[in-house]
């Protein structure tokens, strides 16, 4: 709901709170958010112990851990951000349409 208005702040409050409840996914949301300063105060230190803890909490799917792996191995042991850059999620593959490629609407 604030991600269609562009609330960040609320936004980030709520995956705040999720995470306070151990919720990994949730921790991910919050990591991702510190690192790109998006709706808080940018801290990579913050960011890297939370993508720590995403790795060892329970409730948390294989793929944020993936992605909390991947964003870890672009953070160095000072929590300094190695890339510049905005903050991307690493590319999921997804499986292709039609009879093996991707199709267009002509248009």
């Amino acid at each position: 709901m604030y991600r269609d208005v562009g609330d960040h702040r609320r936004e980030f409050e709520w995956y705040r709170r999720a995470a306070a409840m151990a919720d990994g996914d949730a921790k991910l949301e919050v990591a991702i958010r510190y690192l790109s300063g998006k709706g808080v105060r940018r801290s990579v230190a913050r960011a890297v112990e939370l993508l720590r803890a995403v790795l060892v909490t329970k409730h948390t799917t294989e793929g944020a851990k993936d992605t909390a792996r991947q964003l870890l191995h672009g953070c160095d042991a000072g929590g300094r951000r190695l890339a510049t850059g905005s903050i991307r999620r690493p590319r999921v593959s997804r499986p292709l349409l039609g009879k093996g490629r991707a199709t267009r609407a002509a248009g």
